[in-house]
């Protein structure tokens, strides 16, 4: 469960709880099942954090997906499993870049991969018609 102190701190908003985590850097973060949903946390440090089970609903879909298949379920090398290396992971994918440092282990995993990866052409291919499109009827 989430540490009651930790959660007042974060709902004082980005700049209090990026302080405090400045003044103690070595206190391990706990926000299981915290209900972060209203919050915004852009510029939050949650480095390490602990986000099971988190309410993340402003999140996007595929990165909540891959952030809850855990750590098993994907071969991270040199980062740390985190929410934000989840976050990493899916825009890298999503945009079809691949680095290849992160590489999902399970079928599961690989599933949900290959479907953000097809819905990035999808979307790719749709922004590429319409400037298509723009460019044929001379920038319209």
């Amino acid at each position: 469960m989430a540490d009651d102190n930790q959660i007042a701190i974060i709902s004082q908003g980005v700049e209090a709880w990026n302080k405090w985590r400045e003044e103690n850097p070595n206190v391990l973060i706990d926000l299981r099942s915290a209900k972060l949903r209203h919050m915004n946390l852009e510029n939050a440090n949650l480095a390490d954090a602990d986000l099971k089970k988190a309410n993340l609903s402003s999140v996007t879909f595929d990165q909540k997906i891959m952030w809850k298949l855990g750590s098993d379920s994907f071969d991270t090398q040199h980062l740390r499993f985190n929410f934000l290396t989840m976050f990493y992971y899916s825009v890298v994918t999503f945009t079809t870049l691949g680095f290849g440092d992160i590489i999902p282990k399970t079928s599961t995993a690989a599933m949900i991969v290959t479907i953000e990866v097809i819905l990035g052409y999808v979307m790719l291919g749709g922004l590429i018609t319409i400037f298509a499109s723009k460019l044929s009827r001379g920038g319209g």
